[in-house]
């Protein structure tokens, strides 16, 4: 909502400037849980788009709890999180 400084990285030569945004997702099921959803993004010929590649760690998934958290959420399998990923309408992002 509001970028700084820390928002922004670089991988070198590979890829000099890449956004770091933070969207939400809701799993289903009988307790279903919200997670932060971290994820890279570089800009190509005008548009935004996915860097999850550069970085082994990304899309991050930290499940949202009460408590302090900042550890990788274990508790969705590699399928629901692509199904999730897929459902978000917040991976097109636009600059003004």
């Amino acid at each position: 909502m509001n970028p700084s400084p820390e928002d922004f990285v670089g991988f070198g030569e590979i890829e000099p400037v890449v956004m770091v945004t933070t969207t939400f997702a809701n799993s289903e099921g009988d307790v279903p849980h919200s997670y932060y959803v971290y994820d890279l993004w570089r800009f190509r010929d005008g548009e935004v788009v996915s860097a999850n590649d550069l970085d082994t760690r990304f899309p991050k998934w930290v499940w949202m709890t009460v408590a302090e958290n900042h550890m990788p959420a274990s508790s969705l399998s590699l399928e629901e999180k692509q199904r999730m990923l897929d459902e978000r309408t917040a991976t097109e992002i636009s600059i003004r």
